[in-house]
């Protein structure tokens, strides 16, 4: 089992203020009223290391926070930053271990760090693993959907949710994925057959029946000039929209050049500033102006201004590439479009050709129809029987092989063992027998409301934990829970929460966890609190320095680019 630890979180926004936050406890408690920035913080955690988590508050969003996360696997110091959506881990000795913003990779380079091996590749060649989001589901509840049901506070798990349920107790292995991604494969593959020997079939005999009297061709001249007007008119059709995504995408172009143009200004605008501080560092009190020859100041506050404008510059290069990012969507999907339009233009050039050729087409469909359409389709259809009865072999194999790789005596003894500490953890809440619910299950959705579904979160998360730690889990990360209070739970139901919470987590955990100021006075031992005001507090001027100094020493020498 590989531990994962978190020992401190810094924050850090181009707007000149910035944050460290040391979580190198194994109970941190972060304590404020309602908008002090505890939510974002801790959505803040596992969102650097490459997690999707439920949007941020409004105000963290616009201020472009970079987060720089350091945490141990195993006691080896690591450290990661998110920076939109690139994410840098380094190793001990600073060295960038990767850089990705592809989740899929994010995903297989944090599986590698801890230790767990790709399950299988797809048919690219691409390494799969489970999601970054399933690695750290069990140990996130959230304030936004974690309290409505188990494992709601991360998102895109690309729908392995129940087998990474799995995975982290041992019910599964690689193995099992491995087959699973063969069998579903197989099976869509075999879908799709069945259906097009069906297509097959039925086009074949709705063909044939509807000219086997035919002994000219199936339409007048009228009829024939009919549909050549009705293809141009379509074709005028079309060029005229084309021309209107054609002046549209001239438009955007034009947008495009004007944030690069902005993004090569600002890079030569930073280093510009960087090279005018240097040299005044290095100058006396005054400086000649190179423009007009005058004497300027050359004191702390103008040295200030000058890194006060770099640092905006910076921001504004931030918010530049953002909006250029955002224009060269919209220009792909415009030549997209575009090519979709060019491509329906030149379909239908070629069926007018088609339609002139009069002898040759009066001669396939009197003489060679029956016999053409006919021969096709009976080939057509009888390769994919062979192929079909090729997959529903393969289908039985997979099949067979997971049976052998699932586990199922000890998916059983585990469902077992979390039913049984889940009904006691519910009897130790004070939480009476569910008699809707009689068994729960791995994966289930439990069945309660009001108050009630803040005790079977916080049991079923418990209950996990348990199977977990009994059967050697791959990892344990911190356990983040942000603010258990929720749905009218009253003080004592709080009480008995945050007593089970705090003393009932497994040994050796991290827990960190938020609570607002009432709540912190309920607490009946002692503890130090890092304590929230407002969230225009959460980062200040004072850190801003060092804090920038260290994430860009990180990532701007190991060549990061914001073009």
């Amino acid at each position: 089992m590989k531990r994962i630890r978190f020992k401190e979180l810094a924050l850090m926004s181009y707007n000149g203020v910035a944050r460290r936050i040391n979580l190198n406890n194994d109970l941190v408690i972060l304590a404020g009223g309602n908008e002090s920035g505890k939510s974002s913080i801790l959505k803040t955690l596992y969102h650097t290391l490459g997690a999707t988590v439920h949007p941020f508050a409004q105000r963290w969003d616009e201020a472009n926070v970079i987060s720089l996360l350091k945490f141990t696997v195993e006691g080896v110091n690591f450290k990661a930053v998110r920076l939109a959506n690139d994410v840098y881990v380094f190793n001990p000795d600073g060295t960038l271990r990767f850089h990705e913003s592809d989740r899929q990779k994010i995903a297989v380079k944090v599986s590698e760090l801890f230790g767990i091996p790709p399950f299988h590749k797809d048919r690219t060649g691409i390494e799969i693993t489970l999601p970054v989001g399933c690695l750290f589901m069990p140990f996130y509840i959230d304030q936004d959907h974690g309290w409505d049901q188990p494992w709601n506070s991360l998102l895109r798990l690309d729908g392995g949710k129940h087998n990474a349920m799995m995975f982290h107790v041992g019910a599964i292995n690689k193995d099992y994925y491995s087959f699973k991604s063969l069998l579903d494969a197989a099976e869509l593959k075999l879908k799709g057959i069945v259906e097009e020997i069906m297509g097959s079939n039925k086009f074949k005999n709705t063909f044939l029946n509807r000219y086997k009297d035919v002994g000219k061709l199936p339409f007048t001249d009228e009829d024939f000039q009919r549909g050549i007007d009705d293809v141009l008119s379509r074709l005028s059709e079309l060029k005229e929209e084309q021309n209107k995504i054609l002046q549209e995408l001239e438009k955007l172009y034009g947008i495009r050049y004007s944030y690069q143009f902005n993004i090569n200004q600002l890079k030569e605008n930073i280093k510009e500033i960087d090279k005018d501080f240097k040299y005044a560092l290095k100058s006396p009190h005054e400086l000649c102006c190179p423009m007009c020859g005058a004497m300027v100041e050359n004191g702390p506050y103008e040295r200030f201004r000058m890194l006060d404008d770099r640092d905006r510059c910076k921001n504004l290069l931030i918010e530049n590439n953002r909006r250029l990012e955002q224009v060269n969507v919209r220009i792909s999907e415009k030549e997209k479009l575009s090519a979709e339009i060019k491509k329906k233009i030149e379909e239908l050039q070629e069926a007018i050709n088609k339609k002139t050729e009069r002898v040759s087409l009066e001669e396939m469909f009197i003489e060679k129809m029956k016999e053409h359409v006919e021969t096709v389709m009976t080939e057509t259809v009888d390769a994919l029987i062979a192929d079909k009865v090729k997959c529903e072999s393969e289908i039985a194999y997979y099949k067979n092989n997971l049976k052998l790789v699932s586990k199922d005596d000890v998916r059983l003894t585990i469902q077992k063992e979390f039913d049984n500490y889940m009904r006691s953890t519910l009897r130790r809440l004070g939480l009476e027998r569910n008699e809707s619910q009689k068994h729960y299950s791995l994966g289930g959705k439990v069945k309660t409301t009001g108050s009630n579904i803040v005790k079977m979160v916080i049991a079923y998360t418990y209950a996990y934990y348990y199977v977990m730690m009994k059967h050697n889990c791959p990892v344990f990360a911190p356990i983040v829970i942000d603010e258990p209070k929720q749905n009218g739970l009253d003080d004592n139901g709080f009480s008995s929460i945050i007593d089970f919470i705090i003393h009932s987590r497994p040994a050796d955990s991290q827990l960190i966890l938020s609570l607002t100021d009432s709540e912190l006075k309920m607490l009946t031992e002692d503890f130090n609190p890092i304590m929230l005001h407002s969230e225009q507090d959460v980062m200040k001027e004072d850190e801003y320095s060092s804090v920038k100094d260290e994430i860009e020493e990180l990532v701007y020498e190991n060549g990061f680019s914001l073009s």
